[in-house]
């Protein structure tokens, strides 16, 4: 197995491209090709690992200017990987990226799960819980 890591912005077609047809394979959504999914993202610190060729699984740092704290997206992966190599690859995507968050001189990382999955996935990589039973809240503007 060669995960590697390639960092991207929001111009890299090659990059989005990827993450759209991922979300072209999945049900139950609001994305589509007049709606993708690239056009939601940041515009820098994208991340997406490769095993040898072959595009795993992303994952995005969205800063909070002002402060020494940047949001870590959600993971979206491959649904057509091996169930094995996407695991080990999510892994690998997320201490790589802590790495380079680290670089870019932030101190701390936040993220947010709404499902079990999700819950466990941050659990496991070291991140600790903030709280519990919080509903968060946004405006659209």
């Amino acid at each position: 197995m060669g995960l590697k890591l390639e960092e991207f912005t929001r111009l890299s077609k090659r990059h989005l491209d990827i993450i759209d047809s991922w979300w072209e394979k999945v049900e139950d959504h609001k994305f589509s090709k007049d709606n993708p999914f690239s056009r939601v993202l940041p515009t820098d610190h994208g991340f997406m690992v490769f095993n040898d060729d072959e595009p795993i699984c992303s994952i995005f740092l969205y800063p909070i200017f002002g402060a020494q704290m940047a949001i870590i997206g959600f993971p979206v992966a491959s649904p057509v990987a091996d169930k094995g190599v996407r695991k080990e690859a999510l892994s690998f995507l997320v201490a790589e990226v802590e790495a380079k968050a680290k670089a870019l001189q932030y101190k701390y990382l936040f993220s947010y799960a709404g499902n079990s999955v999700g819950k466990g996935f941050f659990e496991k990589h070291g991140f600790s819980k903030g709280n519990e039973n919080i509903t968060n809240f946004i405006k659209r503007l």
